[in-house]
């Protein structure tokens, strides 16, 4: 992903109500300037965005239980460059 407004997502339409998970992705920035996120959103609760900061791969984690409510995406985006 190189632009500003850009993203990759991903429905998990598998889970179980009142169950906790764990959402996880390895990723790096080549721009400590950009601001880019690695979020959880529409699993029941308000939504996570946790920066992804580092230079080299990182694995980043997002805990969550799924309250039944909605559709749990997760995603990367990319706010600015």
């Amino acid at each position: 992903m190189t632009a500003t407004g850009c993203a990759l997502e991903q429905d998990e339409d598998t889970l179980q109500s009142g169950v906790t998970y764990k959402a996880t992705v390895w990723a790096k920035t080549t721009n400590t300037n950009a601001r880019v996120y690695f979020g959880l959103k529409n699993h029941g609760s308000a939504e996570v965005k946790v920066p992804i900061t580092s230079t080299e791969y990182q694995q980043y984690e997002i805990p969550f239980t799924y309250t039944g409510s909605g559709l749990p995406r997760v995603y990367v985006w990319i706010e600015s460059l």
